[in-house]
């Protein structure tokens, strides 16, 4: 097996192993999210209005379009951390953005996330 390979599937490994702690650390937040679920939060306070139509949303955090659909229904219905609106450019497009409670969870997250990664600092680098 060549070196690149060994890498590669050391670096997969890697990953798979940081993914599972911070899935582990996201369950304490508030509404106990997903890592998909911190992306979308994470994603939508970065973007420079703190809305994006779905369809960025879902690309920005690598699922199709009905999955991440299903996961802003449970966030809107169950959580209300996020609020869809009509898009200001077009009447027939949607846009979610976050709520108050939505900026709360994500503040609780990042804390979360950042005590995870602090772990995993000489792999990240």
């Amino acid at each position: 097996m060549s070196n690149y390979i060994k890498q590669w599937l050391s670096l997969r490994d890697k990953e798979r192993e940081i993914s599972a702690a911070l899935e582990e650390a996201l369950r304490g937040v508030s509404h106990g999210i997903s890592v998909n679920e911190f992306y979308a939060l994470y994603f939508l306070h970065k973007s420079e209005s703190e809305e994006l139509r779905i369809s960025d949303l879902s690309q920005k955090i690598g699922l199709s379009l009905s999955a991440t659909s299903r996961l802003l229904s449970r966030f809107e219905t169950n959580c209300h951390v996020i609020e869809r609106i009509a898009c200001a450019d077009d009447k027939r497009g949607i846009e979610v953005r976050l709520t108050q409670v939505g900026q709360d969870v994500l503040e609780e997250a990042l804390k979360k996330v950042n005590e995870v990664l602090a772990n995993y600092e000489a792999d990240l680098l």
